[in-house]
């Protein structure tokens, strides 16, 4: 669970690292949670979830498994973008056992992606995905400020 924690800092260390001169010395993190249907944002988590498992089944390929939605609780993503809620959840990708044999599929494991909700409107500002690639992290700094 730890090391899942980790892996939904992404963009967190990089906000760091870019804006470390912009924050206060003490940065800290504080716990990260499991959504559950409780939260306000449940349902808009939830759709998102099943319309990429869509998207999974009209390709008939593969399947993916997700982890549960964590709520991003980081001061300093709220100094830098008030008002903004951020989520990630985590999947791998398996096969399809009705696919064709004949067909190669390639499978990816710890996929990511980071939505941004609006927190007043409930609107997905953005999607992040967690490639390793932070151009989409930069682009949300430059477009936020």
């Amino acid at each position: 669970m730890v090391s899942q924690k980790i892996k939904h800092l992404n963009f967190v260390i990089f906000i760091l690292l870019a804006f470390c001169a912009d924050v206060d010395a003490k940065i800290y993190f504080q716990d990260h949670s499991v959504v559950d249907k409780s939260n306000p944002f449940w349902k808009i988590l939830i759709n998102n979830q099943t319309e990429l498992k869509e998207k999974y089944l009209e390709g008939g390929h593969s399947i993916p498994t997700f982890s549960p939605w964590i709520e991003i609780n980081a001061p300093t993503a709220d100094k830098i973008f008030p008002g903004l809620k951020f989520f990630s959840v985590q999947w791998s990708e398996s096969r399809n056992p009705n696919s064709s044999k004949e067909k190669f599929v390639s499978l990816g494991y710890g996929l990511e992606k980071t939505l941004i909700i609006n927190e007043e409107t409930k609107e997905v500002v953005t999607t992040l995905f967690g490639s390793g690639n932070y151009v989409e992290y930069g682009e949300l700094l430059k477009n936020g400020k």
